[in-house]
């Protein structure tokens, strides 16, 4: 009878511990993943944020995955009392990016990098180059110039702005001076929030193209070699010539 009960406790347990350890786990919280904008936000100061809030998001996410692919999150928290968007972007190609070509929303919106537009002076003022990086940018008149950082402390411009979808500066290029490498990150400033992002990779030289140069390189070795022999063996004949 003991036998029969022992063994019948060591099935329970056997059920039982593999049960509550599945309970632990379940229960236990998901770990929050870490925003963008996160490790940029220490010690940064916004204007025209009301009654103090302080930002602990980007307002839109972009990440970089592998082949160029763009996965964008808008988390819709402005950093500024007039709707300004905070952008982050992550680099998770495993290449090196150079630059990333954004668009905005349609005409309701003034343009994303409408900076030089009179009615948008205010706007340009509440960028990042009117937050405590300033000194760490090489902020423009207009709003134009480096208005982002990498976290290696590279600076991010825009160029190229033009209009799209019947709004004035509403697409442009932010160049990654510097390139975003892989792993990295980078935050920047725009007047609006974003609709989409293309990027473009550093073209980096394929296995094939290191193949033909060696093999061109090595042929230009053997070219030369016979043509030494062919010299020397000329010289030896010219004397017996003579």
């Amino acid at each position: 009878m003991l036998k029969f009960l022992a063994r019948g406790a060591l099935r329970l347990s056997s059920i039982a511990i593999p049960l509550v350890a599945l309970a632990f786990v379940a229960g236990s919280p998901t770990p929050a993943k870490a925003d963008i904008c996160t490790p940029f936000l220490s010690g940064i100061t916004f204007p025209g944020i009301v009654n103090g809030v302080t930002i602990n998001q980007c307002t839109t996410d972009i990440v970089i995955g592998p082949g160029g692919s763009i996965t964008i999150a808008h988390n819709n928290t402005p950093y500024t009392n007039s709707g300004n968007a905070l952008i982050g972007v992550i680099n998770n190609s495993g290449s090196a990016v150079f630059d990333l070509f954004i668009t905005g929303f349609n005409a309701s919106s003034p343009g994303i990098l409408n900076f030089s537009s009179p009615a948008q002076a205010a706007n340009a003022a509440e960028l990042l180059c009117a937050t405590t990086l300033r000194p760490q940018l090489s902020c423009a008149a207009g709003g134009t110039g480096d208005e982002g950082i990498t976290s290696a402390g590279q600076l991010v411009f825009f160029t190229s702005i033009g209009a799209a979808n019947g709004s004035p500066g509403n697409t442009g290029d932010v160049i990654f001076t510097g390139n975003l490498l892989p792993g990295q990150s980078a935050i920047f400033g725009t007047l609006q929030d974003i609709l989409a992002a293309q990027v473009s990779p550093v073209p980096v030289p394929e296995p094939g193209s290191f193949a033909v140069l060696g093999t061109g390189l090595l042929g230009l070795a053997l070219y030369r070699f016979r043509l030494r022999q062919r010299r020397r063996a000329a010289a030896r004949l010219k004397p017996q010539q003579a």
